[in-house]
């Protein structure tokens, strides 16, 4: 900024209205004295006065109290409607104590008598500083009043339930999207008016959240239900934090509020599904284990750990090698079985089923599958344990029985012994069941009998 622009924006413009031009000259010789840079216009008419303020802007104004045909008074009355931000002082002779109170009601900042204009500087210093206060005051009313509407104006445009209230608790404002969605109008809901949309069995609790955040100065977040224009009750997320002004003193509370009923919805229709899956998860013979992408512990039934001997704290670990260093001790061939692990788990989309026999005599059965997402993302591991030990057990009495009976028929002199099922097909023959068929016995295994013998011949056996 260049010196002659500074001084230039520091010029004090004064108009004095004064027919005295001796008067004026020593006003003009003590603000200059006084330090001003003074760009100061004596006018003396009616006329003259009025098109100056009209057409000029001005810092300041001066004015005599008696001209001819003219006074303060009607000075400033002009000013009041033509000028009225303009600080206004009456510098005249003894105009008496009645008039002097009587300008300052009308609006004039000060008077100073012509025969103590020792005081006009500290007059104007003081005039000048209140108008820039007024004009500061003014800008920020105005700058209040924008972010007022702004403010408004966003709330009003966007789908939240915005609210606000003062420091006793009581709302004093509520945008139009939440009028529009409780059908109420605004008389209604102020003060404590939305209260009565709560639903009964959540109002205590929301009133005691509310009155507690209010008295804590502590921002809150809560659920209950109210109830919108078509008498629904809906459920609604409502956050709130304090407000300060700008000398840091609490002025209440503003808060927004959602919708979220359809989220409500899906959170149960979610929980009731999870408790489905719990149960059934509990009451399966198998014993279940979920691990995530890095193999840790998700979830698994009662039934894995009770078949593994695991205790719950290694299970709520969430720790996959706690958990396999102590089942390494229980099996025939923990090689074998850390290897698989290891292999499903670096290949994401191949499901398993395998053996595992136990050193201490059980045979689990094991099947694993990948939990993948929509998109094909690999999530983590599901581990399926079935105990069938009894069912080996049986299978090998079984074979064994089986191959005692095939020893026994087998080594009968000269007999033929044929066995049929339900359906009439051969699963054992000893000897030549019909030696003009010339067929091993190993061919008629499994083939029906009238797959191999005349009709006649095969119509007497089924009978």
């Amino acid at each position: 900024m260049t010196k002659e622009k500074s001084v230039r924006e520091n010029v004090l413009n004064v108009i004095s209205l004064e027919d005295s031009i001796h008067d004026f000259e020593i006003i003009r010789e003590m603000l200059i004295d006084a330090g001003y840079n003074l760009n100061i216009l004596r006018v003396e008419k009616k006329s003259e006065f009025e098109s100056s303020i009209r057409n000029n802007k001005y810092d300041l104004i001066l004015a005599d109290f008696k001209l001819p045909g003219f006074d303060a008074f009607g000075a400033l009355r002009l000013c009041n409607e033509i000028c009225a931000d303009i600080p206004f002082i009456c510098v005249s002779g003894s105009i008496g104590e009645e008039r002097a109170i009587e300008l300052t009601k009308l609006g004039a900042v000060d008077y100073v008598l012509k025969d103590r204009l020792e005081r006009l500087p500290f007059a104007i210093k003081r005039a000048l500083e209140e108008a820039k206060e007024k004009e500061a005051r003014r800008k920020a009313e105005k700058a209040f009043r924008d972010s007022e509407q702004n403010f408004r104006t966003l709330a009003d445009s966007g789908q939240a339930l915005i609210w606000a209230a003062g420091a006793d608790k009581l709302c004093t404002y509520f945008n139009r999207p939440w009028l529009e969605y409780t059908g109420r109008t605004l008389q209604m809901e102020l003060g404590n008016g939305w209260a009565e949309g709560v639903h009964p069995d959540d109002l205590q609790r929301c009133m005691d959240k509310y009155t507690w955040s209010f008295e804590h100065r502590e921002e809150f977040s809560m659920e209950y239900r109210l109830k919108n224009y078509n008498g629904e009750y809906r459920w609604i997320m409502d956050d709130g934090c304090p407000r300060y002004d700008s000398k840091g003193e609490f002025i209440g509370f503003i808060g927004h509020c959602l919708d979220i009923t359809e989220r409500k919805k899906a959170e149960e229709e979610l929980l009731f599904r999870n408790i489905i899956l719990s149960t059934q998860q509990e009451a399966s013979i198998d014993g279940i284990l979920v691990v995530d992408a890095k193999g840790e512990i998700i979830s698994s039934n009662g039934r894995f750990a009770d078949m593994w001997g695991i205790s719950s704290d290694i299970i709520n670990s969430g720790s996959d090698k706690q958990a396999l260093t102590l089942v390494n001790d229980k099996l025939l061939n923990p090689e074998e079985f850390i290897s698989k692990i290891k292999y499903l788990y670096g290949s994401t989309k191949e499901t398993s089923r395998d053996e595992v026999v136990l050193k201490d005599g059980r045979t689990f059965d094991r099947y694993s599958s990948p939990m993948l997402d929509i998109k094909g993302n690999y999530l983590g591991r599901v581990w399926y344990f079935r105990d069938i030990s009894e069912r080996k057990r049986m299978e090998e009495a079984l074979r064994e029985g089986e191959e005692r009976y095939r020893t026994i028929v087998s080594n009968i002199p000269g007999g033929v012994i044929h066995i049929l099922d339900r359906e009439m097909r051969y699963v054992f023959i000893s000897g030549e069941v019909l030696p003009s068929l010339t067929l091993s016995n190993e061919f008629l295994v499994g083939k029906g009998i009238f797959d191999v013998l005349p009709a006649d011949v095969a119509t007497m056996v089924e009978k």
